[in-house]
């Protein structure tokens, strides 16, 4: 489901757990980060930390825009 949710980041978000006003952005979790990129979450931890991959800070929570997630896999393919 994630990976479709990447694929289609720039559609509009339609769907019961997503909002009926203006479309707004589905975050995703840390953990859900890390499995889509089949790592830890302590590698995703520090690419956060070394500011490689974006992420949004919300209180102690840190979320990822899933079009930021899909650009620094595009940035790092060979």
């Amino acid at each position: 489901m994630k990976a479709e949710l990447i694929e289609t980041a720039n559609e509009p978000l339609t769907g019961s757990r997503r909002p009926s006003g203006p479309a707004m952005l589905q975050l995703m979790t840390l953990s859900e980060v890390a499995k889509l990129l089949a790592v830890s979450e302590r590698s995703v931890k520090r690419l956060v930390g070394r500011r490689s991959l974006r992420c949004v800070r919300i209180g102690r929570s840190v979320r990822f825009d899933p079009s930021d997630v899909r650009r620094w896999v595009e940035a790092r393919k060979e």
